[in-house]
Formats: structure tokens, sequence, C-alpha cells
């Protein structure tokens, strides 16, 4: 983890690097263009000099320095527009707004960093550029059906319902938010809809950890073994009980030894106790969920998750 930490550091100090000299390189192309802004910038350093050597000489004086120094900030601010240009046109150009491509907001880790590791650990290298292509703005309702199969839902109404009702959760999201599982057969939008949430989430400042249940089994059973010792720390799991939402696509699909059984509920029931928000997906009912794992487990899912069905064809038949 600590090494994981340190290589995403070194990542950010050279996108600041490069962010802040592609800045200065538009900067000094355009007062290259622009007669006189050179000499005006130059004079409004000196002169920010001379205020700060000024602390101890009479208010008069000082005054005077600062309406130089307003006169020439006007004549700069008018050079550059009359050249169709802006002062902000010389900024860094930074990917995270709120921390400036630090990793930091004050005295915290900003978000945005945090994801960056969590990418590293979870594999998630591949995420962001997924939730570009799946996300509310992409989802097509075409896709499914609008007509029922004699007792059943209409699949196009029934998805419409679902992704209000995911969109609301995302915009009202927060520790009484609540869980979600996603049950249906495979094809029928359950994942895309997962990568719909976590995108608009994302983008929000969400802490969101999003694996396979096989993977996060194997995660955690690799995390007790000393050969994975140099790779894995106990921060590497806390993560897992301690981001702001964990969701997890294909439940049922990890072999569901008692190992599995017993570090799925301690996680389970830790991130419920924590008011922690869980997202869960899988191609099985609850009665076969309740062949798969425990009671407990079962009894933790009908009581703290709301439960959507998702109905149709396969949609990745369409699609191809």
């Amino acid at each position: 983890m600590k090494r994981l930490i340190e290589e995403t550091q070194k990542e950010y100090a050279l996108r600041r690097e490069k962010a802040t000299a592609q800045a200065q390189a538009r900067k000094g192309k355009a007062f290259a263009k622009i007669e006189g802004l050179s000499e005006i910038e130059d004079e409004i350093a000196r002169l920010g000099i001379a205020m700060l050597e000024s602390l101890h000489v009479k208010e008069g004086d000082k005054q005077e320095l600062l309406k130089k120094m307003e006169e020439l900030k006007l004549q700069k601010k008018q050079l550059l527009k009359s050249a169709g240009q802006r002062e902000e046109d010389f900024l860094p150009d930074f990917k995270c707004k709120k921390c400036d491509d630090s990793g930091m907001t004050g005295t915290e880790v900003c978000i945005c960093f945090k994801q960056q590791v969590a990418a590293k650990l979870y594999g998630e290298k591949s995420l962001l550029s997924v939730l570009e292509r799946e996300n509310f703005d992409t989802f097509n309702f075409e896709l499914y059906s609008n007509k029922a199969q004699k007792g059943q839902k209409n699949p196009r109404q029934n998805i419409k319902k679902i992704s209000s009702d995911c969109l609301h959760y995302t915009a009202t999201f927060g520790r009484e938010s609540g869980n979600l599982i996603f049950t249906g057969a495979p094809g029928v939008g359950k994942t895309f809809m997962i990568n719909c949430i976590v995108a608009e989430l994302l983008q929000k400042g969400v802490y969101v950890v999003y694996m396979t249940a096989y993977d996060l089994i194997d995660l955690l059973r690799k995390s007790k073994l000393s050969e994975y010792a140099q790779t894995i720390d106990s921060s590497f799991v806390d993560a897992l009980y301690t981001c702001d939402l964990l969701a997890i696509d294909d439940l049922g699909t990890e072999n569901a030894t008692d190992f599995a059984v017993d570090e799925f509920f301690n996680l389970l029931n830790k991130r419920l106790l924590d008011k922690r928000q869980i997202i869960l997906s899988t191609n099985l009912n609850l009665n076969e969920l309740n062949e798969m794992y425990s009671d407990r487990i079962l009894s933790r899912i009908m009581g703290y998750f709301t439960p959507y069905e998702f109905v149709g064809g396969d949609l990745r038949l369409k699609l191809n």
C-alpha cells in the first residue's frame, strides 16, 4: 500500500509539473505576441516587491503604490481582452479542480487521490474509460422490449422506474441512502446500472470501491496469506470497510467456501452497522442466494437492501 501511495504521489507531482509548464508555455506565447504586456507584468512584479518593502513607510506611499498597481492591472486586462485572451487562460489546467492535482484539500486527502490508489489496489484502472461509455446519459431504454410477457413486468417500463430511482439515489447519496441489490438474468443491464451510479457518484467526489464478488473474495483470501504480505497490508482491506460506497458485481460467481461466506458476512455486517452503503448485483434469485449463503447473510439482504428485479432478454445479443 505504501508503495502504491508513493507511486501515486509521484504521478501527481509530474501531473502538476506538466500542467504548470503548459500554462507557462501558453503565457509566454501570448505575451510574445502582445506588445507591452511583458513590461506591464514586470512592473506589477516590481511594485509587488516594493509593497512588501513598504510595510514600515508612510500610509500615503502605500496607497500610491496600490493605485499604480491597480492601474497596471487594468491596462494588462485591457491588452489581454483586445487580443481575445484572459488571465484565466494562463492558469494550469489541473485535472482535479478540488486539489489542483496536489492530492490534498487542506489537511485531507482528496477523493481523486483515494480513487487513484483504489484503482491500483482493486484493478480498476480501466473503470473510468468504461464509465465514459456506460452512464445515465448513454442509457438506451429502446433496447428493452415495450411488451410484457404474460404475468411479467413490462421490461421498458420496469427499467425506466429503476433508472429513475437510481438517479435519485445518486442525487441524494449519503449515510442514510440505504443499500441496493439488483437481481435478474445475465445481460439485462444490472452491471450497466451499477456503472451509471458509480459514474455519477465519482463526479460528486464519493469514494467508491467497485469489484466483482470473485475478486473481492480472492483479495480477502490473499490478505490472510503471508506470501502476499508485501503487496497487501491491512489498509488494502480497510478500504473495503471504510469507502463511501462498496459496489459488488456478480455475487454468486465466487466459490462459496466457508471462508468466503464468513468473510462476506463480516464485511456486509460491519458496513451495515456503520451505515456505509453497498450495492450488490447477482444473477441469482433470493432462494438461490439462500442456498449458496447462510441464513444470516440472506436476512441482512432482506432487511437492509432495496431489491430491484431486472427483466427482459439478453441485451448483449442485441448490441452484438
